[in-house]
């Protein structure tokens, strides 16, 4: 995997990771990881694009994504570092707002 294969998924992870804080919804992270192969992977992503564009947050999964995704020998490393990413963005923003509660702010 090269890195610009890399960053596509850092950024992809990243974005779900914010919405799903922001939705205060950590299970569909778990949806996205159990998914065991390309066709339940995209249904579960058109499932949360429909999901949070109803619920006014942006979720915008880019065509370069997609087109990883198609790649059978890509799809589930991919998917991977996208979960991976994604769980760290949505830690990294739970802790920041704990932190600001505790200190009387918001996150």
């Amino acid at each position: 995997m090269n890195d610009e294969i890399f960053e596509i998924c850092k950024a992809t992870g990243e974005q779900i990771g914010n919405v799903v804080f922001e939705a205060d919804n950590f299970g569909d992270l778990y949806t996205l990881r159990n998914c065991k192969n390309p066709e339940s992977l995209f249904e579960a992503l058109e499932n949360l694009s429909v999901k949070y564009a109803k619920e006014n947050w942006t979720l915008r999964l880019s065509e370069d994504f997609l087109k990883i995704l198609k790649d059978p020998a890509l799809w589930k490393k991919a998917k991977s570092l996208a979960v991976i990413f994604a769980v760290n963005k949505y830690l990294q923003r739970h802790y920041a707002k704990s932190v600001n509660n505790k200190n009387g702010g918001e996150a």
